[in-house]
């Protein structure tokens, strides 16, 4: 786990265990811990990662084929009801479907 922290540049989250036990659960960005999640929650943890970058001011990061940005966008729509950029198509497509199951 370390080691993974201390590679990080952007926000990112690192955890131990497996997604049905997760034993630690932390934000690393630029090499170190920003913060810890006690008890460990991937809804408190999801809502942070996603907070950091604004108070980093940083960009999502864009990852191979910009999916990485794609998921970034989703969840920021999905949780706080609007987007810092324009949704890309794949993205728009995916709500669509979303809420006519919803409807």
């Amino acid at each position: 786990m370390d080691q993974l922290i201390e590679q990080t540049t952007s926000p990112r989250l690192i955890s131990t265990g497996d997604i049905k036990d997760i034993h630690e659960l932390c934000l690393a960005s630029e090499g170190m811990v920003v913060c810890k999640f006690r008890p460990p929650s991937i809804l408190s943890a999801v809502a942070t990662l996603l907070g950091s970058f604004y108070c980093f001011n940083m960009e999502f990061p864009k990852g191979i084929g910009g999916s990485e940005k794609n998921v970034f966008l989703f969840l920021e729509y999905m949780l706080l009801g609007q987007t810092s950029a324009t949704l890309p198509l794949s993205v728009e497509h995916i709500l669509s479907d979303l809420l006519k199951v919803k409807a």
